[in-house]
């Protein structure tokens, strides 16, 4: 006589099996929910700071350069010049390897694109205006400080002999921040451009 194979699964244990797997899965849902909605407001949260610190970034980079080897004036301040604060243009000489120097105007901005999205914008004068950031929401002149350490607020411009400036951004999924920026050369903040 045979007996049946001993090894296998009978169809009552699958039955079993799945039923358990229904509940545990049923019990975990809503902790598996959770912790991925956390994981999306950590995403964005660091999308955000990454925004700020790259606006930042390319604020300071830009006006470290103000002034350099160019004459008055190399900086210019266009006080609210739109719904995203102020406007600033940059001047400076901009060395490129193997290729002859170029003076550098440019306009620093914030504004809507045409879908209506808050960017920063570059524009060199004369010339049509380039996103540089999306989610920049506001810039402005805060501050600066002239050589001798004297620092001027906001409504005391035009300054002369500035160093450094206060630049205030506003983002649009990040915390404002403030950057203070020394400038590539001692220079006159002039009045509206």
């Amino acid at each position: 006589m045979r007996r049946p194979p001993t090894s296998g699964v009978t169809l009552l244990e699958a039955l079993v099996a799945a039923a358990l797997l229904a509940t545990l899965t049923l019990l975990l849902a809503p902790f598996a929910t959770t912790s991925l909605g956390v994981t999306h407001r950590v995403a964005d949260d660091v999308a955000g700071a990454t925004r700020a610190r790259l606006a930042a970034d390319l604020v300071r980079s830009e006006l470290r350069l103000a002034g350099r080897a160019v004459p008055e004036p190399a900086l210019r301040l266009a006080r609210d010049a739109g719904p995203g604060g102020d406007a600033l243009r940059v001047r400076y000489r901009a060395d490129r390897a193997r290729v002859a120097t170029k003076d550098v105007h440019r306009d620093l901005y914030a504004a809507r694109d045409s879908r209506g999205r808050w960017t920063l914008y570059v524009r060199p004068v004369g010339g049509r205006a380039r996103p540089w950031l999306l989610g920049v929401t506001h810039l402005s002149v805060a501050a600066a400080r002239q050589g001798d350490g004297t620092l001027h607020p906001r409504d005391a411009a035009p300054w002369r002999d500035v160093r450094a400036v206060r630049i205030d951004l506003a983002f649009t999924d990040a915390p404002p921040t403030s950057v203070w920026v020394q400038l590539g050369a001692p220079v006159d903040l002039e009045g509206p451009t």
